[in-house]
């Protein structure tokens, strides 16, 4: 948890293209009523990736053209490299930095709260069945009155476990799911609203394995942040 949300996610150096090549504005259309002058707008770039041709966004609030799968994240203000989403409860983003990191973190997270979970419910059982046995008509004991009375903190740790493992066990199957597909989630709503338009994923790999290997075995990337040096106001 700590590496995931103390790692830089991947944010990209502002300013490197503050002064980007423009296309001269639309002609205006004089029969509809437009109070806003007619802006030039930053020439549109294009790289190709495999056999698609990929446009980089121009980035005003950073200066920059957006390198492939990389976005802006309003609530850092900065552009990410393939940022995945942004994490309320870690407060960082989920980039091509953390988020390995942070798939770790939610599959140990859920597999913890499943074993919190069955270990409860095995310590309810144990004080239910040991006062089976110590008594002499068995048919008199209760689990209610006997396990779920003696140790309330096992039972609602039981269910409070549960009910955190099933969310954030679901959470991890998702983040798992788009891994084998070498997708971000910010490309799987693109991919669902703009169904069937949309073109094929250029980070395929072709294989659930490569596409794996891909997302969790790549070598981390350098930080472009320089912690130590002056920043100028």
């Amino acid at each position: 948890m700590l590496k995931t949300s103390w790692t830089d996610p991947g944010v990209v150096p502002r300013g490197i293209d503050s002064d980007p090549p423009v296309d001269p504005p639309p002609e205006r259309d004089l029969t509809s009523a437009s109070f806003y002058p007619l802006q030039n707008l930053p020439r549109q770039k294009e790289v190709q990736i495999g056999n698609c041709t990929v446009r980089l966004k121009y980035c005003d609030t950073c200066k920059i053209y957006r390198p492939p799968r990389c976005s802006h994240c309003r609530q850092c203000d900065n552009c990410v490299e393939d940022e995945d989403h942004h994490c309320i409860w870690l407060n960082n983003c989920i980039g091509r930095r953390n988020y390995r990191y942070f798939l770790i973190f939610v599959t140990t997270a859920s597999v913890y709260a499943f074993l919190t979970s069955a270990l409860s419910l095995t310590h309810l059982l144990v004080l239910y069945h040991d006062r089976k046995d110590a008594v002499e008509n068995p048919n008199s004991v209760s689990f209610q009155n006997d396990a779920l009375a003696k140790a309330p903190v096992s039972a609602l740790l039981m269910i409070y476990a549960l009910i955190m493992g099933l969310a954030v066990g679901s959470l991890a199957t998702y983040h798992f799911w788009l891994a084998t597909k070498n997708r971000t989630t910010h490309e799987q709503l693109t991919s669902s609203m703009m169904r069937p338009h949309i073109v094929d994923n250029p980070f395929d790999r072709g294989s659930i394995l490569g596409n794996c290997a891909a997302v969790l075995c790549r070598p981390p990337t350098r930080s472009y942040i320089r912690r130590r040096d002056y920043t100028v106001a």
